[in-house]
């Protein structure tokens, strides 16, 4: 019976020791969880770049690749040049809303608020810089459906719905 009452007391002295390995993890782990669940994230050094407007950003060899300038509306007008130089892409503000044009040597198409700042259009360009096509969105609260317009080498339109 001494052995048996030997064998008995080391099994309790390991369940015993389990018991509080596992009682300290348990408690680790509702301290980690709490103490995570007040983490925040570092905060950087800098908060970004900021920078007056106008500049120029260009590239190794110095080109002009991007300018960004102030409108004389308030807002910010970006341009876009390629390889040789070129005005390829422009967007920004206007005292009706936003614009982006794109540029094929001349302007090439623009997208835009209609002048009445209300609804939008986009108008296509031919080479010469006279317009070939013109979709205007319409604005409801005018009655109006929109309408697109295409445009003959005279200017004149030659296919208009509505």
């Amino acid at each position: 019976m001494d052995d048996a009452v030997i064998r008995m007391e080391t099994r309790l002295a390991r369940v015993e020791r389990r018991s509080r390995l596992v009682a300290a993890l348990c408690v680790s782990g509702v301290a980690g969880a709490f103490l995570l669940g007040f983490a925040r994230p570092a905060a950087t050094k800098t908060q970004g770049v900021a920078m007056d407007a106008p500049f120029k950003i260009v590239s190794r060899e110095g080109k002009v690749i991007a300018q960004i300038e102030e409108t004389d509306n308030g807002g910010g007008e970006i341009a876009f040049y390629g390889k040789p130089g070129s005005l390829v892409a422009q967007a920004g503000s206007s005292k009706q809303g936003g614009f982006l044009d794109v540029f094929d040597g001349k302007i090439s198409a623009s997208l835009e608020p209609n002048d009445n700042g209300r609804g939008g259009k986009l108008v296509i360009y031919r080479r010469g810089g006279s317009t070939g096509a013109r979709l205007d969105g319409g604005s409801a609260e005018d009655g109006d459906t929109g309408r697109f317009i295409l445009y003959g080498a005279n200017n004149a339109p030659v296919f208009k719905k509505p």
